[in-house]
């Protein structure tokens, strides 16, 4: 009797201890979801957010971009981006919690912006209009405002790690010292009175359009790799392996690899013509850490070593150097004048000051063909370009168009709004082509 009595006292105790477990499990379970939703919130707004300050950099970029060309169709096209620019950031604010944080004004000044751009596109206003140079420039002063402000807030909140979401508690509860709050009202103070591209003619990234001729031979691996090792100076070859590229390549090449001088080796010949297209030597077998080679030693080496080759290229596009190797990107010259776009890139070892790395690929698929003549000096390109817009520096080139067609052209480097950009001028059209960034905002 005592044990059916007991029983019947546990079974009760089990049961609800049971329910508590499942009502702690189910509980625990809403709080990893819970947990979730906010990760997911915070990581969204800060996302947008990143992608607004990103934008904002840009608008002042393309707001400098748009003052220095006088052209009418290229001011359009200026115009056009800076409209997509501040619209894609009203749509980045758009996704913040706007209801939050006073971000009004801040709304308010890009909307003006878009219809300001819109209303110059439909009347296809030019670019010598005073009164719209003198806004564009208001623009440039502000943008650059909002975007140090932007940058600002951005980084007070990665550093403290602080909350979104916590702004809603604060403004519930009346606290005006979050820092995200403040933040954003210093940039509604701000806004009240208120781009190595791949498209570059200099980039070195720009996606080969290989040119093949029937008239050029046809080799065997074992000729490219013999025309390799003679690239090389050297004559141990014949363990090295060798195979074709495969379907889907953008140009038919031997790839061999193989060791030289105790080093591992890898390159890329051309089946068509026999082209050193590619080589790399890796640093297996280094005497030494020691630096015994400058950049300027080494710079020698790379001139010296396309020289001996049969390869004119004395432009410097780039040069840096970095642990125990330097990067060089050279161009070559088309009667007299450096074709940009066609570069050669070479790494050149301090330590062995020999060639360790050679690509190019650039300079054998975008070969000099038909050039237009010049219709426009470079005094004459020059009177296309703002007056606010320095020039320090030009020189005559040739480059790429979009139609992958040489063009002779002049390149401009100024400064505007203390910032130094590259203008690509066409001496045949007498039209921008591209403009480059040099300085980081």
């Amino acid at each position: 009797m005592r044990l059916h009595h007991t029983t019947w006292i546990v079974i009760p105790i089990i049961g609800m201890a049971f329910i508590g477990v499942g009502l702690g499990l189910w509980g625990y379970n809403q709080h990893l979801e819970k947990q979730a939703i906010i990760y997911q919130t915070e990581a969204q707004y800060a996302n947008t957010f990143h992608t607004l300050v990103s934008n904002m950099q840009n608008t002042q970029i393309q707001l400098a971009e748009t003052q220095i060309s006088t052209d009418p169709s290229t001011f359009q096209q200026h115009l056009r981006d800076l409209w997509r620019l501040n619209y894609a950031s009203q749509q980045e604010i758009g996704r913040l919690p706007l209801a939050l944080m006073p971000m009004h004004t801040t709304q308010a000044f890009l909307v003006h912006v878009c219809k300001n751009m819109e209303q110059w596109m439909n009347d296809n206003t030019p670019p010598t209009n005073k009164k719209v140079q003198k806004q564009l420039q208001v623009y440039y002063n502000e943008s650059r405002q909002l975007h140090t402000q932007l940058t600002g807030l951005q980084e007070k909140v990665m550093d403290k790690n602080l909350q979104w979401l916590a702004v809603n508690q604060d403004l519930a509860h009346s606290h005006g010292d979050n820092q995200i709050i403040d933040g954003f009202r210093d940039l509604d103070h701000v806004s009240k009175t208120f781009t190595e591209s791949e498209f570059s003619p200099e980039s070195v990234h720009r996606q080969s359009q290989p040119h093949f001729s029937s008239a050029q031979p046809i080799l065997t691996g074992q000729q490219a790799t013999q025309q390799l090792a003679h690239f090389l100076g050297s004559g141990d070859w014949k363990k090295w392996s060798v195979n074709l590229t495969g379907k889907g390549a953008i140009r038919p090449d031997y790839l061999i690899h193989g060791t030289i001088d105790g080093n591992t080796l890898s390159g890329a010949v051309s089946k068509n013509s026999g082209h050193i297209i590619y080589f790399h030597i890796a640093q297996d077998n280094q005497p030494s850490n020691k630096l015994i080679f400058d950049v300027l030693q080494a710079q020698s080496i790379a001139h010296k070593f396309l020289q001996s080759r049969g390869i004119y290229a004395p432009l410097v596009q780039d040069i840096q150097p970095y642990n125990s190797q330097v990067y060089i990107v050279l161009n070559p010259e088309y009667l007299g004048t450096p074709v940009l776009g066609r570069s050669i890139v070479l790494k050149v070892s301090l330590i062995s000051g020999k060639v360790i790395q050679y690509d190019a690929s650039q300079y054998y698929d975008y070969p000099v063909t038909l050039v237009p003549q010049r219709q426009f000096s470079a005094a004459q390109l020059k009177q296309k370009l703002s007056n606010n817009f320095h020039i320090e520096q030009q020189r005559s080139v040739l480059l790429l168009d979009d139609q992958h067609h040489y063009q002779p052209a002049v390149v401009f480097d100024g400064v505007i709004y203390h910032e130094t950009y590259r203008v690509f001028v066409n001496a045949v059209t007498g039209k921008e082509m591209h403009i480059d960034l040099l300085s980081k905002l």
